[in-house]
């Protein structure tokens, strides 16, 4: 049986944004555990929030917000950038928070400045070789 489209859509937003949570949790090298200890939170219940299987209060959200070190406004704005992008589109979107976006952003952010320009250089080559093919 289908969800109503209210809920579906309900439930949408609520993956994506325990997406961004977890992909935020694993980009700062935290636990699982040791977040949701940090947080007093019961690790099942973190563990549903960032599967989408559960929505945040409030009151979870910004601490989950300042435990991450952002705005619960930029964990909703990179939910509904991702929710846009694949709704937007008929095949999966890599997202900048899934296993590969995540090993980017690490490895981007292990570089010097000057190769972090470079690899910047390089990547918009290859996106740029990529749309003239």
């Amino acid at each position: 049986m289908a969800l109503p489209l209210w809920q579906a859509s309900q439930n949408n937003r609520a993956m994506k944004i325990g997406l961004v949570i977890k992909g935020l949790r694993i980009e700062q090298g935290l636990k699982l555990e040791a977040l949701a200890n940090d947080l007093e939170l019961a690790t099942s219940t973190l563990s549903r929030i960032e599967s989408g299987r559960r929505n945040p209060s409030l009151d979870v959200l910004e601490a989950l917000a300042e435990a991450l070190g952002v705005k619960v406004s930029d964990i909703f704005h990179e939910a509904e950038r991702a929710t846009a992008i694949a709704s937007s589109m008929t095949r999966e979107i890599p997202s900048d928070y899934d296993a590969s976006g995540l090993q980017l952003r690490k490895i981007y952010r292990s570089l010097t400045s000057a190769n972090q320009v470079i690899a910047l250089d390089l990547l918009r080559s290859l996106a740029k070789s990529q749309k003239a093919d």
